[in-house]
């Protein structure tokens, strides 16, 4: 399976950014929600989803239902996602 470190990273990063844009907007909930619906954007340059399996930038279906319960023990409180 590839190594999906630098989308977690990225996606990580989106999550920060929108914890920072709370403390920003604190009291303004116009303010947060404009800066969040733009921020959340950013995550289909990362990878997409057609709403029931998650894609890659290239495309590739990123089945994690395929790994060992070890590799993926993290995603056991996650929806299931399996390639359609």
């Amino acid at each position: 399976m590839p190594d999906y470190k630098k989308e977690a990273i990225a996606l990580w990063k989106i999550i920060d950014d929108i914890d920072t844009y709370s403390d920003m907007a604190k009291n303004n909930d116009v303010l947060f929600r404009n800066l969040v619906e733009r921020k959340q954007s950013e995550r289909h340059t990362i990878l997409s989803s057609d709403g029931y399996s998650l894609f890659d930038i290239n495309g590739k279906c990123l089945d994690f239902n395929k790994g060992t319960e070890s590799e993926f023990a993290f995603m056991t409180r996650l929806p299931k996602v399996q390639c359609t």
